[in-house]
C-alpha cells in the first residue's frame, strides 16, 4: 500500500453542488475555533488535484475498496471514490481546501493560497 498523506479535502461535485457527508466532528472542530460550522470550499489547482486522485485511487482499488461501504470521517477521498463507484452520472471528484465558519474560516484541511503538491503534503 502506498503512504501517502495530504492536507487537503476532497468531496463530490454534481451539476455544480457539492456533495460532501456532514460528520459530528466537524461541529467539535468548529466549536473549538469559534466558527461556525458552514463549510467553504476552494479548489486545488487541477495538476494538484489530478495528483491526489491518481494516488489515492491505487489504495483505493488495492486496498479499500472491499472494506469502506459507507462514508467514513478522516477518509474524505475514499468516500468520494465510494460514491463515484455507486454509478452517480455527472459526478466529479474535487480535491481542495475546506474550512469552517461565516467571515472568519478555520481552514481545517489544506489552506486557498496553496498551489503545490508539497504544499499539499502532509508531513
Amino acid at each position: 500500500m502506498k503512504n501517502i498523506m495530504m492536507d487537503a479535502h476532497a468531496w463530490i461535485e454534481r451539476k455544480g453542488v457539492i456533495i460532501d457527508p456532514y460528520f459530528e466532528q466537524y461541529s467539535t472542530i468548529a466549536q473549538i475555533h469559534k466558527v461556525t460550522t458552514k463549510r467553504n470550499y476552494v479548489p486545488a489547482p487541477l495538476e494538484v488535484q489530478q495528483y491526489y486522485i491518481n494516488e489515492f485511487r491505487v489504495n483505493w482499488i488495492e486496498h479499500f475498496r472491499a472494506e469502506i461501504k459507507t462514508p467514513r470521517f478522516n477518509s474524505c477521498i475514499y468516500n468520494c471514490f465510494l460514491e463515484e463507484e455507486q454509478g452517480k452520472k455527472g459526478s466529479k471528484i474535487v480535491v481542495g481546501s475546506m474550512g469552517f465558519g461565516n467571515g472568519k474560516i478555520h481552514w481545517e484541511y489544506g489552506n486557498p493560497d496553496w498551489i503545490t503538491i508539497e504544499e499539499f503534503r502532509k508531513l
